[in-house]
């Protein structure tokens, strides 16, 4: 039991705890249709391997306008470095935000696995999640 708690830390550690909520939610719900009276390593596995085929994604609809500008250009591009995406999101916006703004909006994409990001500093490439 305590390895795959292990487990579900190590998912939570890389950034996506809704997955690992996921996990433990799941691994209880097969618990309780098995009337069990707790977790057994059984359910965490099965739970674990769903979790890995379902793609946790932060609906688009619920970011700002800004956002969804910069999430549009990087899903038509694939991948871009920060510069350029941050000049073609400013050449399309009416109002665009400052380069702060946009850096704490790329790192919020980020966090939600909407986008991935490489490199270090102010300025990375970043690319959509498949």
């Amino acid at each position: 039991m305590k390895n795959d708690l292990v487990k579900i830390a190590v998912v939570a550690a890389l950034r996506d705890a809704r997955k690992a909520l996921e996990i433990v939610r799941k691994a209880g719900k097969k618990a309780e249709i098995r009337y069990l009276n707790e977790v057994t390593i059984k359910e965490l596995k099965e739970a674990i391997a769903e979790a890995n085929k379902f793609k946790m994604i932060y609906p688009i609809d619920k970011l700002n306008e800004h956002q969804k500008k910069i999430y549009e250009i990087l899903e038509k591009n694939r991948k871009m470095p920060s510069g350029s995406l941050y000049t073609e999101y400013r050449t399309l916006i009416q109002s665009p935000v400052v380069d702060r703004a946009y850096r704490n909006y790329m790192q919020r994409m980020v966090n939600l696995g909407l986008i991935k990001s490489e490199g270090k500093g102010r300025w990375k490439n970043y690319e959509i999640v498949s």
